[in-house]
């Protein structure tokens, strides 16, 4: 059994917390634009993150699954490493959408903030 857990392909596990705390980061950016728009905040944003997330982490252990059956019908060892870095740059491909959206909400805060100042 040992054997076998020491053979496992798994990710970096500061990247799956990296994950969480991009989406988190992104529902507090989305609350933020949604409050200086005006617009009521509802659970929608919650829901939504919370689909992004089980999403991420669906598409994380479906990867891993299949990595790791490959890992264990390739004898001669070839793309173990090539696995391991596989699901690592998927995490990473996750915090640069999340990225991308929190760049876009505080783009549109920001706006908005100058916007005001220049018309006063």
């Amino acid at each position: 059994m040992k054997e076998i857990l020491s053979q496992l392909i798994y990710p970096h596990p500061l990247l799956l917390l990296g994950v969480m705390v991009m989406i988190f980061l992104d529902l507090l950016s989305g609350v933020r634009k949604a409050s200086k728009n005006g617009e009521a905040t509802s659970s929608r944003g919650l829901r939504n993150s919370f689909d992004k997330a089980t999403t991420y982490f669906s598409l994380n252990l479906a990867v891993l699954v299949i990595l790791n059956i490959t890992n264990f019908a390739d004898d001669q060892k070839r793309f173990s490493d090539w696995l391991s870095y596989s699901t690592n740059t998927l995490l990473i491909a996750c915090c640069y959408v999340e990225l991308k959206s929190i760049l876009e909400n505080l783009i549109e805060i920001n706006t908005e903030i100058q916007m005001v100042k220049f018309n006063q």
